[in-house]
């Protein structure tokens, strides 16, 4: 099986807009940052998967995943 994580986010900053020419629009804006990661596993002869979505990417989580994975297979 082959492994592999990645991260997923969205940082909500907003930069241009459409206006009237002449008119420069006051934008309200407040930074939000979103992430999710995903774990997962592919066995490349079948195409068999297992896929977890979480909220971080640390050492707890890769061991909740590996446990998942292990009760699944």
């Amino acid at each position: 099986m082959f492994q592999d994580e990645a991260g997923f986010g969205r940082i909500n900053k907003p930069k241009y807009c459409w206006c009237r020419k002449g008119i420069r629009p006051q934008v309200p804006c407040h930074h939000i940052r979103e992430y999710r990661y995903t774990y997962g596993v592919v066995e490349p002869k079948t195409g068999e998967n297992f896929f977890l979505v979480m909220p971080n990417c640390n050492t707890y989580n890769m061991n909740v995943f590996m446990q998942e994975l292990s009760k699944e297979y």
